[in-house]
């Protein structure tokens, strides 16, 4: 598939999903969640496309550090702590035993 085909099928497919696309406009260099035409959960809906139609995987390290830079609220439940460990993103953890919060902390504070 050439990167024109690619395009054109990424562009329709944001274009019927998110009516902000089709009122503000597209170009190709629009960042999609600066302009407001996909929200954060929005990009789960792009990811998927991207991963099943293309055969691509993004993973949560590509997609993270840029939503949080962008000031979206993301929202990670967890079992494994080594998980968000890995990521090393600032971020606000929250601990749960039992439905109550036991411990809050900020992980990797500079």
């Amino acid at each position: 598939m050439t990167p024109t085909a690619v395009s054109e099928q990424v562009r329709a497919f944001v274009l019927e999903k998110f009516p902000q696309a089709k009122k503000k406009g597209l170009s190709d260099s629009d960042k999609l969640l600066e302009s407001g035409i996909v929200d954060s959960l929005g990009i789960l809906d792009l990811v998927a496309f991207l991963e099943s139609d293309f055969k691509v995987q993004i993973t949560d390290d590509e997609l993270l550090p840029e939503m949080m830079q962008l000031g979206a609220t993301v929202v990670v439940i967890t079992h494994d702590d080594r998980y968000l460990d890995e990521l090393h993103l600032r971020a606000r953890r929250i601990r749960m035993d039992e439905g109550r919060i036991v411990e809050q902390r900020l992980m990797n504070e500079s």
